[in-house]
């Protein structure tokens, strides 16, 4: 996992190197119900899209350099002044 600021954003990311994700499912993955596992609702994705949504920010899942995949989590960071 790797976090930074970046452009007036706080940048999450969560790295894996396995098999990654395939096209046509990176495409798919943030709707309700998707899915590749047998168990588990296939919820999970498309409730981070809706929360980042709901904070002005966005979420992407991308191949990683190397094979596997990369999961980002983008947030604007709150102005207190």
């Amino acid at each position: 996992m790797q976090t930074r600021q970046e452009d007036g954003t706080a940048v999450l990311e969560v790295l894996d190197r396995g098999h990654g994700i395939a096209d046509d499912l990176r495409d798919r993955a943030f709707e309700p119900y998707v899915s590749t596992k047998r168990r588990g609702s296939g919820l999970g994705l498309s409730l981070v899209r809706d929360i980042a949504k709901q904070h002005q920010g966005r979420v992407a899942l991308e191949p990683r350099d190397g094979g596997g995949a990369c999961a980002r989590l983008v947030l604007p960071l709150r102005d207190d002044t």
